[in-house]
């Protein structure tokens, strides 16, 4: 993409600059955090890398959007862990001239359950990982670190941590599967619908739909999304983005509602995974 490869050379414009070192500044701390305070083999646990982010930036989404790199994680563990794949909140939309992003401010956890074997002979573990993420204002630098965790081994079930409330105030924030709703697709030359038949438990009527892709690739993502509802079924319809040259095959992502997706309105966003027609 010509935005993106703009982009990453403006990137590197200002860092031989003004000759900064993201890992030297204070811009974003970084830490590994465990949602229990030992654990049990044969248990899963879950973790999170905690991101604290300095007041008007922000980092990235697994889709950054327009412009941006997302957050990586690489994960160093002991022989016999196994770590899922990363679990993303639902990240704002961040607005600027001509471009739209996807990403985080203030604070964020990304969460990751980490599954041991069933048999341990260490009085503790060590949980590293390498994490890399840029942060952006009106410029961004690029940043990594090295986290560390080390957590006790014992044959008991595990008391949880002082960080409890922040893995439990994050899992409200992530998107979940409903199986009644309904979900189709159908892609043109140039658009994409997306059609959502809603529960007949579902009373509410839904405003605003927004759909978040995680192909950057997918759509125009400063296009207007336009919601229509006829006899109980919503269609979303989509610009396709110029560099989108195949036909997808699979429409992945989330949608984002404030009403809300489930009878309580807690849940505010939906995973999507459906074949196109």
């Amino acid at each position: 993409m010509i935005e993106k490869v703009f982009f990453l050379i403006m990137i590197i414009s200002v860092l031989m600059t003004l000759n900064i070192q993201a890992n030297d500044n204070d811009l974003v701390k970084v830490r590994l955090i465990s949602e229990v305070r030992s654990l049990q083999p044969g248990y899963p646990f879950w973790i999170g890398i905690y991101f604290n982010i300095k007041k008007d930036w922000h980092i990235y989404w697994r889709n950054p959007g327009d412009s941006g790199l997302p957050v990586k994680v690489t994960w160093k563990l002991p022989e016999g862990f196994q770590a899922d794949e990363i679990l993303w909140p639902i990240p704002e939309v961040i607005k600027s001239p001509q471009l739209v992003n996807y990403g985080y401010k203030n604070n964020v956890l990304l969460l990751c359950k980490i599954s041991p074997p069933a048999t341990l002979t260490n009085t503790q573990v060590n949980l590293l990982a390498k994490v890399s993420w840029l942060v952006c204002k009106e410029a961004c630098l690029p940043g990594e670190k090295e986290v560390k965790l080390t957590l006790t081994v014992k044959d008991q079930t595990p008391s949880f941590s002082e960080w409890k409330d922040i893995f439990d105030d994050i899992r409200k924030q992530l998107p979940l599967n409903i199986k009644d709703w309904h979900m189709e697709a159908n892609v043109d030359q140039n658009k994409i619908f997306l059609y959502l038949k809603k529960p007949d438990w579902f009373t509410k009527k839904l405003r605003t739909i927004l759909f978040l892709p995680y192909d950057s690739n997918l759509i125009d993502h400063t296009a207007v999304q336009r919601i229509s509802l006829d006899r109980g079924i919503y269609k979303l319809e989509l610009k396709r983005s110029s560099y989108s040259n195949k036909t997808p095959q699979q429409i992945e992502g989330i949608l984002i509602s404030n009403y809300g997706w489930d009878k309580k309105g807690e849940i505010k966003a939906l995973k999507i995974n459906v074949q196109s027609k």
